[in-house]
């Protein structure tokens, strides 16, 4: 058994051989023990310094994370803006890019709801290609499409609805269609394969 006093209050401590830790018996102070260098540490500094420590280590982490997270906001940013640039760079410069943009995305809605039915088609189907027509011209006195089928042609809601009925379900049929100059379908040919 070893003797050592205490740093805080002067009282003696009893050290067991072996033991790691020691608590003086009069103000509860705690000690890590070191035999094989004869040193002894009052665990509240360890605590202290562990803390200083820490606390310099977590600043720097802070530090450093920061600025990665700048690193990559900026690097969005900086990507975001150049596919825009991209994105725009194939439009008509007219003041208001945006114009450009919707008017093609228009474009493509409207194009794609007849598209689909380009090229060989039954009968079963061009009745509903005849119905999207119908409610387009109804709906769309500016972009009306005509069609063009048993030698007759109209954009008349009430010719469309008398040619209609003369598709036969169970024939295949070829369809094709034409663009206006800006670029929208203003006319539909559907002939008997």
């Amino acid at each position: 058994m070893k003797k050592m006093q205490c740093e805080s209050c002067g009282g003696q401590l009893e050290i067991n051989e072996g033991e790691e830790y020691a608590t003086c018996p009069f103000c509860k102070t705690k000690y890590k023990l070191n035999e094989e260098k004869n040193v002894y540490f009052r665990l509240d500094d360890d605590v202290k310094k562990g803390l200083k420590v820490f606390g310099k280590f977590s600043l720097i982490t802070f530090i450093i994370g920061s600025l990665i997270s700048l690193t990559i906001i900026i690097s969005v940013i900086i990507l975001f803006v150049n596919i825009s640039k991209n994105f725009f760079q194939g439009f008509d410069d007219d003041s208001n890019g945006i114009t450009n943009v919707y008017k093609n995305v228009d474009k493509e809605h409207f194009n794609f709801a007849f598209e689909r039915y380009n090229g060989s088609e039954s009968g079963f189907f061009l009745k509903e290609l005849f119905d999207e027509v119908i409610t387009n011209n109804k709906k769309n006195s500016n972009r009306l499409i005509t069609i063009k089928f048993n030698e007759q042609s109209s954009s008349n809601i009430d010719d469309l609805k008398a040619m209609k009925k003369n598709i036969v379900q169970d024939l295949e049929y070829e369809v094709e269609m034409n663009y206006n100059n800006n670029g929208y379908i203003d006319e539909i040919i559907i002939e008997v394969n």
